[in-house]
């Protein structure tokens, strides 16, 4: 062999070495070979899909990595925080490999932006003109022939929900071991369960505006009906325009006393309502030698209007007839008592009432009069029985 051509092949030899040490890098690639594809996710009986930007394209570039799984993550996780998005969508990869770093690998990603969008629950006719879920599915058993049977029979075994918008069936679920009806508690799971919610939440409590204070005439937020009672009265007799107590002084012209009971008053809409309830009225006067006692028992029968300015805080003025029942008294004078119960023929007496109440919370005050409509007097006199004045507070539950 020439020497010449041995200088040669000596040459060759060490040309992919030069070549080596002057380029370390190598480079791989990927691409997009078919259309971009939206993503769809499902959770909850709801859909989640990905909303795509695609005049928004995103790139970031790893730190160097050992491997290629871990650069690629690294790309992707820089991409994501740098831009704010959920997920990159239909990403290509630029993959650098160096040979002569203990972490060789190097990777771009380059892909459009995407965010994740939950679909909201459709609402349909039923709902939107608040109809009940029992009319709902009372409707849907006269119009839809097949839901009566997912109505009315679940087999053991697994069995599926029977959605009552549209007919649509739900993921496969195991079913009970008894056969139950399917109605308001299966329901609750489907698509209608956040309208439900929100109208269990509106009926509950009313919607204030927007300083925080309840529309005129709505109803209050909370559900008390009843309540104990407590309070002062006074009670007085009106003789042909003469003021006078139990015992006849016309100074002070009134006997005092205290009322006990329980008060009634369901609230309605608007803020009307009723109230009513059963109290015990007890006054005591003395005037020595003389000294008297009285009970009486009281129905109101009235019409109450409630307004509940904010949260908590109500107004409420109430008005109309109250029996009233004289039922024992008791007269000591000098030691001698003189105790009855009252004539049936002249205990009762219808007078009209009028008041009114703030309430805060539970704590209610009530301040009101009592005043007499049928004549008590066996003689040509007028006399009508009075309570002018009365102040109570009551709990409410």
């Amino acid at each position: 062999m020439k020497k010449r051509t041995v200088h040669k092949l000596v040459l060759f030899a060490f040309v992919p070495l030069f070549v080596a040490c002057s380029s370390p890098s190598t480079f791989t690639y990927t691409s997009r070979s078919n259309d971009v594809k939206n993503r769809e996710i499902s959770a909850d009986g709801q859909k989640t899909h990905v909303n795509v930007d695609y005049s928004r394209k995103v790139t970031a570039t790893s730190d160097p990595q050992v491997s290629r799984a871990e650069a690629i993550e690294e790309a992707q996780f820089k991409c994501i925080q740098q831009y704010g998005i959920d997920v990159v969508v239909d990403p290509i990869y630029k993959t650098e490999f160096r040979s002569d770093r203990p972490a060789p690998y190097v990777v771009t990603v380059i892909g459009f932006a995407g965010n994740y969008v939950r679909e909201e629950a459709p609402v349909d006719e039923f709902l939107a003109k608040n109809y009940s879920v029992e009319d709902i599915e009372k409707y849907r058993l006269l119009t839809d022939p097949s839901f009566a049977k997912y109505y009315y029979n679940v087999p053991s075994g697994d069995v599926t929900n029977y959605y009552i918008n549209g007919g649509e069936v739900s993921e496969s679920r195991p079913a009970p071991a008894v056969a139950e009806p399917v109605g308001t508690i299966a329901l609750a799971n489907t698509l209608y369960q956040p309208e439900i919610e929100k109208k269990k939440k509106k009926d509950a409590a009313p919607e204030m505006n927007s300083k925080g204070v309840r529309p005129f005439g709505s109803k209050p937020s909370d559900k008390f009906v009843c309540g104990l009672e407590l309070g002062y009265i006074s009670k007085r007799y009106k003789d042909n325009g003469n003021f006078s107590s139990l015992m006849g002084r016309t100074d002070p012209a009134y006997s005092p006393g205290f009322r006990f009971g329980l008060n009634i008053n369901p609230t309605f809409k608007y803020g009307l309502g009723l109230n009513t309830g059963l109290y015990m009225d007890f006054s005591r006067e003395h005037v020595a030698p003389h000294e008297h006692m009285d009970i009486s028992l009281n129905i109101p029968l009235q019409v109450s209007f409630r307004y509940e300015i904010v949260k908590k805080l109500s107004f409420m003025i109430y008005t109309g007839p109250v029996m009233d029942f004289e039922l024992w008294y008791q007269h000591d004078y000098r030691g001698t008592i003189t105790e009855e119960i009252y004539d049936p023929a002249d205990c009762f007496d219808l007078q009209w009432g009028i008041g009114a109440a703030i309430q805060y919370s539970r704590m209610r005050l009530k301040v009101g009069g009592e005043f007499g409509m049928i004549d008590q007097s066996d003689n040509n006199n007028s006399v009508y029985r009075q309570k002018p004045v009365y102040v109570s507070l009551a709990i409410m539950f």
